[in-house]
């Protein structure tokens, strides 16, 4: 079944908003459609049949599907779900692929096997859950604006979630190396650390090490290293969480190892680094 805006959309609406508070009123017959959407699990579990795969999920689960993704929804055992989708016209997408520039590597997005997902924290779940009510909340009649604020949530989104690794190690002209820390820049994958980047290779950890060394001049441990202390420091500046919880939900499971690599890497403590950071955004 092939979904199509104009029978979804409401003219001259861009965007459809839907908040499912039950597995029951979601979907369960293979689809695709003509534009593309968001969908994020709110709460408990899913399985998302996307593609030929089932792919289970659970709250924070953040996914971008394309229109020729082939997918339904199933239920996850006993567990209930809600479901909050947001679909958009493909001209607008394209509008903001063509504002943001080759730079922000839209292909990688839009050419992937699967839909590209994000697993959440919680606190960022209820952040993004807030800005999609927020736009559900403006006045039907108001379509200026809703184009307006959809393109400013988009933006937002895209750059939030989905920006391209900005490590210097990036490029290496080797596809699947540089699918692969694409991938590992995501919290849910370099949190998991080396194993995941191993078993997302599919090749044996002298192989991984030797290319990777050879490409990009460090190991992958030391890879991993750089993505969870560039994760931590945005974290220091930009919020007020302790610094154990996010040594932890960066990946550390040492909090003296991380008090270490970290000063190695920015020359000093990581409380040093966040009064000054965050002073220096003080007008």
């Amino acid at each position: 079944m092939r979904l199509l805006a104009r029978n979804v959309f409401n003219t001259p609406s861009e965007a459809n908003y839907a908040f499912y508070t039950s597995f029951r009123d979601i979907t369960t017959i293979l689809h695709c459609h003509d534009f593309y959407e968001f969908f994020l699990i709110a709460d408990g579990q899913i399985i998302h049949c996307v593609n030929g795969e089932e792919q289970p999920l659970q709250q924070g689960a953040f996914v971008f599907v394309r229109p020729d993704d082939e997918h339904a929804y199933q239920g996850a055992g006993d567990s209930d779900c809600q479901l909050i989708n947001l679909a958009f016209l493909a001209g607008t997408l394209h509008a903001l692929f063509d504002y943001l520039g080759e730079g922000f590597y839209p292909q990688r997005l839009l050419d992937s096997p699967m839909p590209p997902m994000i697993q959440l924290t919680l606190q960022d779940t209820q952040q993004v859950i807030a800005r999609l009510d927020g736009l559900n909340r403006i006045a039907g009649d108001n379509t200026d604006y809703q184009r307006t604020a959809l393109r400013i949530l988009l933006f937002e989104l895209f750059t939030w979630l989905f920006a391209p690794a900005t490590s210097p190690y990036r490029q290496s002209g080797i596809e699947w190396l540089d699918e692969l820390v694409q991938t590992m820049h995501q919290p849910d994958h370099f949190v998991e650390g080396v194993a995941r980047m191993q078993a997302l290779a599919d090749c044996s950890s002298e192989h991984l090490s030797r290319v990777f060394k050879s490409n990009f001049g460090i190991t992958p441990t030391e890879f991993v290293n750089e993505v969870r202390l560039n994760y931590a420091a945005n974290m220091l500046a930009n919020s007020d969480r302790d610094i154990i919880y996010i040594a932890m939900e960066a990946g550390f499971g040492n909090l003296s190892h991380f008090y270490k690599l970290f000063k190695e890497n920015f020359k000093t403590t990581p409380k040093a680094y966040r009064q000054t950071q965050q002073r220096s955004l003080i007008p």
